[in-house]
C-alpha cells in the first residue's frame, strides 16, 4: 500500500481537474509538487483526461474478441501512456504518486455512473436503478483489470505482469474504497466470469 500525505487528501478527492490544479497550486512548496505537476500535465493533455480514456479503452478491450500478439502490443500501448512503458524505472515514490493519480482517475470513472444515463436498458428508453448501476460499474472495473490480465498468458513479458499488476492493484483499491459493499460486488462479478 502507498501512503498519502494527509496534505495531499483533497487533491486526490477532488475530480475536478481545475480545482485539482487549485489544489496543487497551494500546495506547490511541497518537494512533490513539481512530479504531482508533471503527472497532472501528462494525464490532463490538451484539456482531456488521457488517463480516463485509458481506462475506458482496457475495459473495452477486455470484451473484444482479439487476443495473442495484437492485443498484448495494444495492453503495452495504454500502460504507456499511464507512464507505464515497461522500460522506464520508477522510484517508489514515483509509484506512488501514480498509484494515487490512477485511484483519483477511477474516482472520477465512478462518478460518471452516478448520472441517469449510465447503464440505462432497452435501448436507453429506462433508466436503471441505483442497484443495477453499482453492478454496472462492478462489471466494468472488472473488465479494466481482471478482463485485461485474462487477455494474455502470465510469465510471456515479465515486465508487462508487473505493471499491469501496479495498474490492477490501483484501480481494484480506489473501486473497493468507493463503498462498504464494492469489493463484494467486484468478487462477486468475477466469480460469475469466471
Amino acid at each position: 500500500m502507498y501512503e498519502l500525505e494527509p496534505e495531499w487528501e483533497a487533491y486526490y478527492a477532488e475530480t475536478d481537474p481545475k480545482k485539482r490544479a487549485k489544489l496543487a497550486e497551494a500546495l506547490s512548496g511541497d518537494p512533490t509538487a513539481q512530479e504531482r505537476a508533471a503527472l497532472y500535465a501528462k494525464r490532463y493533455h490538451r484539456s482531456a483526461d488521457l488517463f480516463l480514456r485509458c481506462l475506458v479503452e482496457l475495459g473495452v478491450m477486455a470484451g473484444s474478441t482479439f487476443s495473442g500478439r495484437g492485443i498484448t502490443k495494444e495492453i503495452r500501448k495504454e500502460l504507456t501512456l499511464l507512464t507505464l512503458d515497461g522500460t522506464t524505472p520508477h522510484s517508489e515514490a514515483e509509484l506512488a504518486l501514480l498509484y494515487w493519480e490512477i485511484r483519483n482517475t477511477v474516482l472520477r470513472y465512478l462518478e460518471s455512473t452516478k448520472s441517469e444515463d449510465y447503464a440505462r436498458k432497452y435501448c436507453g428508453l429506462i433508466r436503471s436503478t441505483e442497484a443495477e448501476k453499482k453492478q454496472r460499474a462492478a462489471q466494468d472495473i472488472w473488465a479494466m483489470t481482471e478482463g485485461i490480465r485474462k487477455k494474455f498468458p502470465a510469465g510471456r513479458d515479465r515486465q508487462l505482469d508487473a505493471d499491469l499488476a501496479f495498474y490492477i492493484e490501483a484501480v481494484q483499491d480506489a473501486y473497493c474504497a468507493s463503498d462498504e459493499d464494492a469489493a463484494a460486488r467486484l468478487r462477486h462479478t468475477g466469480e460469475k466470469r469466471s
